[in-house]
Order: C-alpha cells, then structure tokens, then sequence
C-alpha cells in the first residue's frame, strides 16, 4: 500500500465515521463507493480501500 497524501488520508478518515453509522454488512460496498465517488487527488481506490480496512474493517 502506497503512503496517503494528507488530504486524502483526513478525507478517508471522514469516510470512515460516516461508514460506522451504516449497517455492517453495507459498510464495505458502501465504503468502496463513495472512495470511487471521491476520486481523492491522485490515489488509487485501492490504496484508499486498504488504509480504511487497517483503520475500521
């Protein structure tokens, strides 16, 4: 996994609380989702997907 950019890395972090009000078997599409929605300047869906699952999933 590729270091995020701080501004991504707060962004994603955002993501996170916001997934922890949904119901945890959504939480992982509906994560995946709004990371691709987001585009976060110049990350990789993927890269974003792995720092989420090491901080909640």
């Amino acid at each position: 996994m590729d270091e995020l950019n701080p501004i991504a890395e707060r962004e994603v972090l955002e993501i996170l609380e916001q997934a922890l009000e949904k119901p945890e078997s959504d939480r992982r599409r509906w994560l995946a989702q709004k990371l691709k929605e987001r585009e976060l300047v110049g990350q990789r869906v993927e890269d974003l997907l792995a720092f989420a699952e090491c901080h909640l999933l």
